[in-house]
């Protein structure tokens, strides 16, 4: 996935805004509600700095820890369990948004991307479709891909979905 991270967790927050009631769960307004998940929608990509400035592309940047599911589960996942025991709620529904944004950004990315879902376990990659490389130009060969259809899918819906609210909020 490569321009649809941000869309996509904006449907997601918006989803748990509607239905979960998360803006209420948590404490905070809605449009905070969808800053924090458009913000951990894209946290796991953090790593591409890394392997532009650092690793020089030697390694897909799905092997690295940001990409790797039980790293976040480790890092929210306990957590989110002492704060669900601790019955301190508002803080268990953020780590749950937190985890959920995160967590969708992976699935995303499985379909073409290469996700060590069962690490440590196995170090065995997950992916859905392989593109094969028919352009010179690698990234020719995603956005020529009929999986990028995906992408815009996810893109319109989601900008249907904000005008559709804006339109309201400006009445």
């Amino acid at each position: 996935m490569f321009i649809a991270h941000i869309p996509a967790s904006y449907l997601c927050a918006s989803i748990l805004i509607e239905k979960w009631q998360i803006h209420k769960k948590t404490g905070l307004s809605k449009i905070t509600v969808i800053s924090v998940a458009l913000m951990m929608g894209i946290l796991p990509d953090i790593d591409l700095l890394y392997f532009y400035l650092f690793d020089h592309r030697q390694h897909h940047h799905h092997t690295y820890w940001t990409h790797i599911p039980f790293f976040w589960g480790l890092l929210f996942g306990i957590p989110t369990l002492i704060l669900f025991i601790i019955n301190q709620q508002k803080l268990f529904w953020l780590t749950v948004l937190i985890e959920i944004t995160i967590i969708l950004h992976l699935i995303l990315d499985t379909h073409l991307g290469r996700i060590q879902w069962f690490y440590p376990f196995s170090k065995h990659a997950v992916y859905l479709l392989d593109i094969s490389a028919v352009h010179k130009n690698w990234i020719l060969n995603f956005f020529l891909h009929w999986t990028f259809l995906l992408e815009l899918l996810i893109i319109f819906i989601a900008t249907n979905k904000l005008f559709r609210r804006w339109s309201k909020f400006c009445k």
